[in-house]
């Protein structure tokens, strides 16, 4: 059975909702009876295609090969009750010459994706995993990979009201900024967004920070961004930052990648792994754009389960966008955190 494909017309009607009109991508989600996480992926493929150009790539792409590979691989290593196999690279070609398949020429794309959580398993292979958990794809050394069970491979922003934050971005890098993870870093950077998000005084350390962890066989990873950090307490923080815009994917395995990292190479400090996505893109009154971006805080549990400790929504607007009101309610929430306690009666 292959992955269910989706009328094209459906397909170009919410592509063209969210990048054209500009509407919610959680509300065209809903409307189209999909996870935010499936519109992404149909704004990344077919951005700019008419609904014949969609069917055509659907049809191109309608290929079982991979489907019954992958299914073999499983069958080949899969104990029961295993949550976790290794397998190498080669054994996809030499699967594919079993069935009598010619090489399947993109199965390194396929396996990038499927790691970095730009495409899910197909629907054949998900239901392999027990009920509640998914298949995790991690490096595992040299041309080899491992299979592990975790709670989720996509991780998925709550809906929640935005908090509204002055756009401390210069005006000269919001205007040329693109949509990718560097823009989204550097607006985490200039509006200090990990200080808000973690209460924490923090200062960029490296970005694109590549190296080999030993808990990966000495695989080599990279981690979008560092940040180091110090609280009033004085304990010192370091902070890997996964940064996704709004068509992307926020990844369970990024996220296990970067707290092991962290763990191995920096000891000494207390590791706080966080995600930064924009959500949503809205014009504001002089034409400009208003970002907002959910930040999530990411822990492990269990080895591989990813789970949110916290997260909040931060929408960065013109200081003059900020009513008085909201100043007020912003006013009050502090108070109420900084109000003396109480005295017990002798």
């Amino acid at each position: 059975m292959a992955k269910q494909q989706h009328e094209p017309n459906k397909i170009h009607a919410a592509v063209e909702a969210v990048v054209e009109k500009r509407q919610p991508k959680a509300a065209v989600a809903r409307e189209a009876g999909v996870s935010v996480g499936v519109l992404s992926g149909w704004i990344q493929k077919y951005q700019g295609l008419a609904p014949e150009d969609i069917a055509a790539h659907q049809q191109a792409t309608a290929d079982t090969r991979y489907i019954r590979v992958m299914r073999q691989l499983f069958e080949r290593h899969l104990k029961k009750s295993a949550t976790s196999f290794e397998w190498q690279r080669r054994e996809v070609d030499e699967i594919a010459r079993e069935l009598g398949f010619a090489a399947l020429k993109n199965i390194g794309d396929a396996i990038y994706s499927i790691r970095h959580a730009r495409e899910e398993l197909p629907d054949e292979i998900r239901r392999l995993a027990p009920r509640g958990k998914h298949w995790l794809l991690l490096p595992n050394g040299k041309g080899s990979y491992k299979f592990v069970l975790g709670t989720a491979n996509i991780i998925e922003p709550d809906f929640r009201p935005a908090i509204k934050i002055p756009d401390a971005t210069p005006q000269i890098v919001g205007r040329y900024a693109l949509g990718d993870e560097q823009a989204v870093l550097a607006r985490v950077r200039y509006n200090r967004l990990i200080d808000i998000f973690l209460a924490i005084t923090s200062s960029a350390l490296q970005s694109h920070f590549r190296t080999t962890v030993a808990a990966f066989k000495k695989s080599q990873i990279e981690t979008d961004e560092l940040y180091v950090a110090v609280d009033l307490n004085g304990a010192q923080y370091i902070v890997p930052v996964q940064a996704k815009g709004a068509d992307e994917n926020v990844g369970a395995v990024q996220a296990i990648q970067d707290v092991y990292c962290c763990r191995e190479k920096f000891p000494g400090l207390v590791c706080r792994a966080v995600a930064a996505k924009t959500v949503e893109v809205e014009k504001a009154p002089d034409g400009g754009d208003i970002h907002t971006i959910a930040m999530m805080e990411l822990a492990i549990a269990n080895d591989f389960d990813v789970w949110i400790p916290r997260q909040e929504r931060y929408q960065l607007v013109p200081a003059s966008m900020i009513t008085r009101a909201e100043l007020e309610t912003y006013r009050r929430t502090a108070a109420s955190q900084l109000s003396a306690p109480r005295r017990k009666n002798r």
